[in-house]
């Protein structure tokens, strides 16, 4: 058996550290954000879904009409 020491750093320089972890991993969330723009799918998506519900909408008012 062996006893060998350990280095520990002191408290504030792993603050610091974790601090500077956390605003590069808020930085990283921002610029994702910023990039990523997410209406091209999902609008393209939404239209389709209009005009599904207006094609509904009028053959149910053709078949109302039509009674």
């Amino acid at each position: 058996m062996l006893e060998v020491p350990i280095a520990y750093r002191s408290a504030s320089a792993a603050r610091s550290e974790r601090d500077a972890d956390g605003l590069r991993f808020l930085t990283t969330i921002v610029w994702t954000t910023l990039t990523y723009n997410p209406v091209r799918i999902l609008g393209v998506i939404g239209l389709g879904g209009v005009g599904v519900a207006a094609l509904i909408g009028l053959a149910l008012a053709a078949m109302r009409l039509s009674v």
